[in-house]
């Protein structure tokens, strides 16, 4: 089918394909479609773009990272119902993104009691893969509450990683939860909370002896929605989003900037390497540590006229 209206490419992630696709992190899922790129953990291009070009929706809401930009949240796999990428041209309802546009919709509590728990780990024996502490366990749950008109949605994660490197590790906890009704005839109405917490820290080789002064990078991010779609006709529908969402990035080393060595305090261990290879006294000369808040309200309307004309 073609869309006429269509000014951008669109690429759609099904629940589906999400279930059979093996990938652990919605990043993963990103990095299989065309013209996307993912560098380290979440640095993710589009088209060539840069990370902070790039613009992430949950359920419509902003997710980025207002003060330096990129994607400033994780989301486990099992809340996503349906993700899309648009790249190119987008349409005007989309700002501050130059090269792409990720809008992720969140499961809904079902009608039936579900359940799913599951576990994956790298150390069932065999060294080459024990070595890396890799350990996930991820779990969801939904189902009605009290009444049919009111359903549920849970589910959470926990994600450690090791490093085949002498240190570096990445541990990321991130959970959902979700309450939808339609007790009232063609309004529905959602609120959903969701978090995560972010621990990590890469291998460089010149801290390979003092990894303790290496940069350690933390991250958490909370964010709480609501959202009242009415349906008064069979051909108009408007809704209304409020979004309050808190994030935090830190990089150092958990001291005092008085306690930081300059560059001129660095020592080297002469006896291993070159003399010149590992430091024996040092630290990284960044430190970033940075909170936002930010509250959004959003509007929206769909009103198609015949077949052939709407108004958004």
């Amino acid at each position: 089918m073609i869309q006429k209206d269509l000014t951008s490419s669109i690429s759609v992630i099904s629940r589906d394909e999400i279930e059979a696709l093996p990938v652990s992190t919605f990043t993963e899922l990103l990095a299989l479609q065309a013209g996307v790129v993912v560098t380290g953990r979440d640095n993710i291009h589009v088209r060539g773009g840069r990370a902070n070009e790039v613009a992430f929706l949950i359920d419509g809401m902003y997710v980025a990272d207002p003060l330096l930009g990129g994607l400033a949240t994780q989301i486990n796999n099992d809340a996503i119902q349906e993700m899309s990428l648009l790249s190119g041209t987008f349409n005007a309802e989309y700002g501050n993104a130059l090269s792409g546009v990720v809008n992720i919709v969140t499961r809904d509590g079902s009608d039936k009691f579900a359940f799913k728990l599951e576990g994956r780990t790298s150390e069932f024996g065999i060294r080459r893969y024990s070595k890396l502490e890799e350990n996930r366990i991820n779990g969801s749950i939904s189902g009605p509450l009290f009444i049919p008109q009111l359903n549920y949605f849970l589910s959470a994660e926990m994600d450690n990683r090791g490093s085949y490197l002498p240190f570096g590790y990445s541990k990321e906890n991130t959970f959902f939860s979700k309450l939808t009704t339609s007790l009232i005839p063609s309004v529905k109405m959602t609120l959903s909370n969701r978090g995560s917490l972010g621990k990590r820290q890469s291998y460089s080789h010149a801290y390979k002896f003092i990894p303790d002064q290496y940069l350690r990078r933390r991250t958490d991010s909370w964010q709480t929605s609501f959202t009242f779609t009415h349906s008064p006709e069979n051909n108009f529908f408007y809704d209304v989003r409020a979004s309050y969402f808190n994030q935090g990035y830190y990089s150092g080393v958990d001291k005092d900037t008085s306690q930081y060595l300059s560059s001129n305090q660095f020592q080297y261990f002469e006896e291993i390497g070159t003399g010149f290879e590992f430091y024996k006294l040092a630290n990284p000369l960044q430190l970033t540590d940075s909170r936002t808040a930010s509250i959004d309200l959003k509007a929206d309307a769909v009103w198609q006229i015949g077949s052939v004309n709407e108004v958004k």
